[in-house]
């Protein structure tokens, strides 16, 4: 059939629709929505509005003949729209899809990063380029040629990512090409893939191999897992082109685990629940099912309900989250905090019971490989009630009947040497931390050993005991935590950019190596809301001990100590580890500074100084740009967002309603008398150096703006500051502070806003 439909102004658009009985209360607003999202997205929104026709059979196609499969019956959707259809419920489901969007791309992120360690991890002890050798891999994949390809799926798999990294610019890359030349290291290369690389690597592995990876996960078959990455490589392509997500007919099903493994929503792989399978929510748990091991403190599951709870009322057209394939009963969902049945004991449950009554016994697997030999270690932990902690590390014996060999201790010169190796990896603290500073200044002219914070923005105080006595080194940590809780945001952003320019670290803000390293933006959590306190030594008396546990149960205190020791074998030299207090536990306290108080749905906007207030005022605009840290925020904001805006040190100067998305400011048109015009068309370099400095800049570099109809403005001089206002230096954030709440009722009655 050829395509007749003719093209139609967005006015005529718009009087289709109401000739079709979709209800429009307001036709400006209609309008530009339909201008800036486009008739033909907003469709699929406003698709289940249309009235369906009696049940019919399907006829042959015309062209084609082929008639409908298992003489499916039909109801056509009709032009008609049903009583009650608005086009306003059609943009809030558009909003809702948005957001749910983005929510899912932020929990994917964190899986593809880690995925990219397992794998490049799992395969790299074979060898660095054991991803080049086909017999380290699934034998079809392997071997087997492709029909349609000619190749086989490996071969293709090793063109794509070849393709990647020669059209990567990262400097790593380069530089790695330039001084080792092709090919890369597995645990290099591994940074160029992006979701459906991975994905197809881990499909062509070996199940040995990939139930090594799974049984992480809590799922015990590999094949599993693999069908769940493809799944997610699906849903991940839908949000990255920004496709209609809530609803969606998922076409890449995952696979049942055994059964017990995902408890919480196994009952998706029940006969009569193919609606559930088909749709998103089941994906929605899959991901939270991996998030518990890869970041088991993460708040995903939380925003993702807040959110699902705020799904727009559309009972009036038969819709409600039923159309997601929601599980009944999922508000009341508790998730385990590892991926565990309710029924099996995890390697780590089992153990514990069989425990010598003198203390809890950490066993960790320790394996360094020399070419093709495997060496294998235990290292044990052990602690009673009156005797400091002691670490020790044993060769087990490569023949049964021949006992183990505990390695020898090799000793450190001195906790300097810890701070050093530190530096160069935190993780071997604690994976979830990032630097933020070394041997910081305090007010009262101390130095503080190491800074860094955890994903919820807590700052953590590390110090290291040197040549100070036990107690000194417990009482100077107190210290310093003393003047920690005093850190403004601003202060703590200072601290890491003279940190990051003194050592030379990868990301130049604190915004930036936040995000890179928790995958979520500084702006989404409140810093320094609470601090921890560790001492670092590699050896403590069991006073201190005594000291650190009085400290944490009875004095509410959050302080820990860890303790490292070195062991030599055959010239290989060895670091061990032991938390004094496991880190783990729920019990372990927390100091914090203050309570938080729920959002009160209004909005912060810091208007930049040095940008121009008055052309904002006239056409109506928000906008922050230069780097992602100063522009990312604004796509926080949706339409119907209300937005008070702060210039810094000069006071709040307006506040307005969200008219639509973020947008490059060099691209976004303004409907003006003369038409609709860009502001490089209504400005000069004068005006707005920003907006022309950054004119055709890569993405990140670029000047955003986010539309706004402005609900009271003033000047600069007329400008509202008094003490007690909140103030912060995001473009865009979601105060959940006191102070907030108090700005924002004060500036209600100066300007006298109703609501």
């Amino acid at each position: 059939m050829r395509y007749n439909k003719p093209w139609l102004s967005y006015s005529d658009q718009l009087e289709t629709l109401k000739a079709r009985g979709l209800s429009v209360t307001d036709d400006e607003k209609a309008l530009g929505y339909l201008q800036r999202i486009g008739y033909y997205r907003l469709s699929g929104y406003w698709f289940p509005f249309r009235q369906r026709s009696e049940p019919c059979c399907v006829w042959p196609h015309r062209r084609t003949g082929k008639k409908a499969k298992n003489g499916r019956v039909e109801r056509i959707a009709l032009d008609a729209f049903k009583p009650g259809a608005a086009f306003r419920d059609a943009v809030a489901l558009y909003v809702f899809d948005k957001q749910l969007r983005l929510l899912v791309m932020d929990a994917l992120e964190r899986i593809e990063v880690a995925f990219r360690v397992d794998i490049s991890h799992t395969l790299g002890e074979y060898g660095p380029f054991s991803y080049l050798d086909p017999d380290q891999l699934f034998e079809a994949f392997a071997e087997e040629v492709n029909q349609k390809s000619g190749i086989t799926d490996h071969q293709s798999w090793l063109q794509k990512q070849a393709l990647m990294i020669n059209r990567s610019k990262e400097e790593f890359i380069r530089h790695n090409k330039e001084k080792y030349g092709l090919p890369l290291p597995i645990w290099i290369a591994c940074e160029v893939w992006d979701f459906g690389t991975l994905s197809t690597l881990y499909d062509g592995m070996r199940q040995d191999d990939q139930d090594r990876i799974s049984a992480r996960y809590g799922i015990s078959d590999g094949r599993v897992l693999a069908s769940w990455l493809r799944s997610l490589n699906y849903l991940r392509n839908v949000c990255a082109h920004h496709s209609r997500l809530w609803n969606r007919n998922m076409v890449d099903q995952p696979r049942k685990p055994a059964s017990g493994e995902v408890y919480l929503f196994e009952t998706a792989w029940q006969p009569g629940q193919e609606h559930v399978l088909a749709r998103v929510f089941v994906l929605l748990c899959v991901i939270q099912h991996l998030l518990t091991t890869i970041n088991p403190i993460s708040s995903w599951w939380q925003r993702l309900k807040q959110l699902l709870q705020a799904f727009p009322d559309l009972a009036h057209v038969g819709l409600d989250l039923h159309g997601m394939g929601v599980i009944e009963g999922w508000e009341q969902w508790e998730w385990p905090e590892q991926p565990t049945s309710r029924h099996k004991k995890t390697p780590q449950q089992l153990h514990r019971r069989a425990d010598p009554p003198i203390g809890a016994v950490l066993r960790n697997i320790i394996e360094s490989t020399e070419g093709y030999r495997k060496r294998r270690y235990i290292a044990l932990k052990y602690k009673e009630t009156v005797m400091a902690i002691e670490q020790g590390i044993w060769k087990l014996a490569d023949s049964a009947g021949e006992p183990p060999r505990k390695l020898r201790p090799a000793g450190l010169a001195d906790e300097g040497l810890l701070e050093e190796q530190i530096m160069q990896d935190v993780a071997i603290l604690n994976r979830d931390w990032l630097l933020i500073g070394r041997q910081v200044r305090t007010a009262f002219d101390k130095l503080v050993d190491l800074l860094a914070i955890d994903a919820n923005g807590t700052v953590i105080i590390i110090e290291l005991k040197r040549d100070k006595t036990p107690r000194d080194v417990v009482a100077q940590a107190i210290d310093y935590a003393s003047w920690v809780v005093t850190l403004a945001d601003y202060q703590l952003i200072d601290i890491y950019q003279a940190f990051a320019e003194r050592y030379g670290r990868p990301h130049a803000t604190l915004g930036e190596a936040f995000e890179a390293k928790f995958g979520i933006p500084l702006d989404s959590v409140t810093l320094n809301e609470s601090h921890q306190l560790v001492v670092v030594a590699t050896r403590l008396d069991a006073s201190s001990e005594r000291i650190i546990t009085y400290l944490n149960e009875h004095a509410q205190l959050s302080i820990n100590a860890m303790f490292f020791a070195a062991f030599e074998d055959g010239g290989n030299r060895y670091l061990s580890r032991a938390w004094m207090i496991d880190p783990d536990e729920p019990s372990q306290p927390v100091a914090r500074k203050a309570n938080k108080e729920p959002w009160n749905g209004e909005f912060y906007t810091s208007f930049g100084d040095d940008r121009p207030w008055e052309l904002a005022r006239r056409y109506g605009f928000i906008a922050g740009g230069g780097a992602a840290w100063y522009s990312k925020t604004l796509a926080m904001l949706s339409e119907g967002d209300r937005v008070w805006v702060n210039i810094p040190k000069t006071g709040y100067v307006g506040v307005g309603e969200v008219l639509g998305e973020r947008c490059r400011a060099d691209e976004y048109r303004f409907a003006i008398e003369e038409g609709n015009k860009s502001l490089l068309e209504l400005t000069t370099r004068e005006d707005y150096p920003h907006l022309y400095r950054h004119s055709g800049s890569e993405e990140e570099d670029a000047e955003y703006l986010v539309p706004v109809r402005w609900l009271h403005t003033v000047s600069r001089k007329e400008a509202f500051s008094e003490v007690g206002l909140f103030g912060n230096q995001n473009t865009v954030c979601k105060p959940t502070t006191p102070k907030w709440s108090h700005t924002v009722e004060r500036l209600k009655q100066v300007w006298s806003i109703e609501e």
